[in-house]
């Protein structure tokens, strides 16, 4: 099945040419690369396919971007049922307190709806990831495979005096938080930088004192779980910012999970803390593994590794691979992930199957110069070793600026529901793609039988 996405993303001439007009494209100059192998002028290889533009890089703020769901979002929801000391509100509280006394209370707002703002910038090169772009909308987390940001968590401080017996609200100040974490692709230590802001306060409030506090699950620690030291004193308008310090120590070849939590104290000078705190944790669990690569690193798993390979730099090898995207069933790496599979053995065993079952008959160099049988699925996943005689022989030429997709044999024709791909590939692009895909797992942090996504790009 096609995702909605590859749809709208790629521009397919698809049964273009009639069955005449297919024949004399094979025969004209701009077809020379497919060179007769008989007098009677037959091509070297099948019928014409399809003919496909080079796709577009995606725009990472369109929606088309969103829905290749490289990045997520979660509520920030910070715990606060433990006003009164016993699940009250804040305002239930307030039975307990004196006559005339005055108290503050801390309360979150509902949060957003969960839309956000997605970024899908999760990377796989060998340079450090951005920080994920941050949402304004209340509440929400964003996150992708090494980063994540709190770009608008509000917590409110009321104050209350007891009048005849009944609470009354007498002022408000309203606090913003933000953090961003970025994980570290080659080490299990890593920051978060936290910060709280008074955005504004009644005349009633004229100053807070405001704590903060990180923690993670074990076996994580928090090797530095203050941003900042005791409880600053903070006037509407300023800002308390710092950083907090996390460490792991998974064993080798294992991987641990954990989520992060944090903690806020907020008081009023010379006013009676009835409820005083908020908790919340992170809604996104974080993976750190020492079974990837030469050194151990942290991930947010849920954000699905995304192998990006540009045909200006895989040519054959990446047409042939989106040409299986979107035009059989499984459109794997898009419709449908591919899991990694790290045994080098049973990789080697799907590679043979698939390419030396002795249904691959490579072409001479006047047609596929050093050709080589690429297969798709990678022979490096789960969903490789298909037999080869099951899957579609194709040969992606370049001729007159688009990629023409041609059948490479008559007798074996295409039917468009094969379950692999094999291209005819240069050995050069094949040895590259196969090179990329093996340091990919690595900067990714990819475990053995992780799915992950393959975006074909221009």
């Amino acid at each position: 099945m096609r995702s909605t996405r590859s749809i709208r993303k790629r521009r397919i001439c698809v049964g273009l040419l009639s069955t005449l007009a297919m024949w004399a494209s094979a025969t004209t100059a701009s077809a020379s690369a497919a060179t007769s192998d008989g007098a009677n002028g037959a091509p070297a290889h099948g019928r014409l396919l399809d003919v496909i533009d080079v796709p577009q890089a995606l725009d990472p703020n369109t929606a088309e971007a969103a829905a290749k769901g490289t990045e997520e979002h979660q509520a920030f929801s910070p715990d606060t049922s433990s006003a009164g000391g016993n699940g009250e509100t804040c305002a239930a509280a307030a039975k307990h307190a004196q006559e005339g006394g005055q108290y503050g209370c801390l309360s979150t707002p509902a949060t957003g709806s969960g839309a956000g703002t997605t970024n899908n910038t999760t990377k796989n090169d060998e340079t450090s990831p951005n920080i994920a772009a941050c949402s304004t909308e209340v509440g929400v987390y964003t996150y992708d495979r090494f980063s994540s940001c709190l770009g608008n968590g509000q917590t409110t401080y009321t104050l209350y005096q007891i009048v005849d017996g009944v609470p009354e609200v007498i002022g408000t100040a309203l606090l913003k938080v933000t953090a961003t974490m970025q994980l570290n692709q080659t080490s299990v230590a890593w920051q978060e930088a936290l910060s709280v802001t008074m955005e504004s306060a009644s005349s009633t409030i004229p100053s807070l004192n405001v704590s903060l506090t990180a923690a993670c699950a074990a076996p994580c620690t928090a090797s530095d779980p203050t941003p900042w030291t005791g409880a600053p004193s903070m006037v509407t308008g300023t800002t308390l910012s710092g950083s907090v310090g996390y460490t792991d120590t998974p064993a080798a070849g294992l991987s641990d999970s954990f989520t992060t939590s944090y903690t806020m104290v907020v008081t009023q000078p010379g006013v009676t803390p009835t409820d005083p705190e908020v908790n919340w944790t992170h809604p996104v669990t974080i993976r750190c593994d020492n079974a990837v690569g030469a050194y151990p690193g942290c991930v947010f798993p849920s954000a699905r590794a995304d192998l990006v390979l540009p045909i200006s730099q895989y040519d054959a090898a990446a047409v042939t691979y989106y040409w299986a995207q979107i035009s059989l069933p499984d459109s794997w790496g898009d419709g449908t992930p591919l899991r990694r599979l790290a045994s080098e053995t049973a990789a080697e065993s799907n590679r043979r199957a698939t390419c030396e079952d002795g249904t691959f008959v490579p072409f001479d160099d006047d047609v596929v110069v050093d050709d080589s049988c690429d297969e798709f699925p990678f022979a490096g996943t789960v969903e490789g070793g298909t037999v080869g005689g099951l899957c579609a022989d194709i040969v992606p030429l370049f001729e007159d600026g688009q990629w023409y997709i041609y059948e490479a044999s008559a007798s074996k024709p295409v039917t468009y529901q094969e379950p692999c791909v094999r291209g005819h590939v240069p050995l050069t692009y094949n040895s590259a793609a196969g090179g990329k895909y093996g340091s990919f797992v690595q900067t990714d942090r990819v475990l053995d039988s992780e799915s992950f996504s393959v975006t074909i790009t221009d």
